[in-house]
């Protein structure tokens, strides 16, 4: 099962608590994102220099749409059939839901994968339209084709309603992952 997840960790004294946020597209034509639920452990009692023990395994779902239960349904009843009760650890959760982390940028859910990525401001008749995160201006009009179909405008009209700005270059986008030790 490919998921798509933020990681989160906060750390307190004397209890730390890991997040994931399972993201949903919210709609399946484009590349926006959104929270469906959230997977959490806490751990407490460990130094700083400890690796944390993670219990408290739980599933948090706050929502007001049909869809997000149905997806928070498929992933827990996913993990009870791949995992028993002692294999419910962060590491073990991640490898088994086939997790792709995910960052929060610029309102924005973005892969990890696309570290050094550029920002792209796609624009119809002057105004904004959608944010595309690709590496290069070529990648970001195949993206805004394949999500906005483009392709149905006539080529001499598409470059005239359409237009590509670059907003950021070489964005660095880091791992949380070393949070699930």
């Amino acid at each position: 099962m490919k998921t798509k997840v933020r990681i989160q960790r906060n750390d307190g004294s004397p209890y730390s608590h890991l997040h994931f946020q399972v993201l949903t597209q919210k709609s399946y034509a484009t590349d926006y994102y959104e929270i469906a639920f959230t997977i959490s452990w806490q751990s407490g009692g460990h130094a700083k220099d400890e690796k944390p023990y993670w219990y408290a395994f739980n599933y948090e779902v706050n929502t007001d749409r049909a869809e997000h239960l149905k997806t928070a349904h498929q992933v827990a009843s996913y993990i009870q059939k791949r995992c028993g009760y002692n294999e419910r650890d962060p590491q073990n959760i991640f490898k088994v839901l086939k997790a792709e982390e995910y960052v929060y940028i610029d309102g924005h859910f973005v892969p990890v994968s696309m570290d050094g990525c550029n920002k792209y401001r796609l624009e119809k008749s002057g105004s904004n339209y959608a944010a595309i995160f690709a590496r290069s201006e070529e990648d970001a009009w195949t993206k805004a084709n394949e999500q906005f179909s483009l392709s149905s405008y006539q080529p001499e009209d598409r470059h005239e309603i359409w237009k590509l700005h670059l907003v950021q270059e070489n964005i660095p986008i880091h791992s949380v992952n070393y949070s699930l030790e």
